[in-house]
C-alpha cells in the first residue's frame, strides 16, 4: 500500500476527539507518529488479506527420528526386583489403591 501521511487537519479533527488541547510543534509531531503507526496498521492489514501468505520458504525434511528400541539401560526382571522385599510371583507387590 502507498504511505498516506495524515493532514494537519485530520490531526486536529483526533486531537478534538481525544480532548486534546495541541500547540503546532505537538501537531506536526504527532501528524508524523500517527502515519507511521497508519503505515504500519496497513503493512499488516496486507499480511492479514492474504496479499502476504506468510509462509516461510523453508522447507524441512526427515524431522522425525526413528524410535529404535535400545536394551543399553533396561533392567532384567531379576534386577529390578533384587532390591524390593515386597513381591510376588516376580510381581511388585503395593498396596491396593481403590
Amino acid at each position: 500500500m502507498s504511505k498516506k501521511d495524515l493532514t494537519k487537519k485530520e490531526v486536529v479533527h483526533l486531537s478534538h476527539l481525544a480532548q486534546l488541547q495541541l500547540n503546532d510543534e505537538e501537531l506536526e509531531k504527532y501528524k508524523k507518529q500517527l502515519s507511521e503507526t497508519l503505515e504500519y496498521v496497513n503493512n499488516l492489514n496486507e499480511i492479514v488479506d492474504g496479499k502476504n501468505d506468510g509462509h516461510s520458504e523453508i522447507r524441512e525434511e526427515n524431522v522425525f527420528f526413528k524410535d529404535i528400541f535400545s536394551d543399553k539401560r533396561v533392567l532384567t526382571q531379576d534386577q529390578a526386583l533384587s532390591n524390593t522385599q515386597n513381591k510376588k510371583d516376580n510381581y511388585f507387590l503395593v498396596d491396593k489403591i481403590l
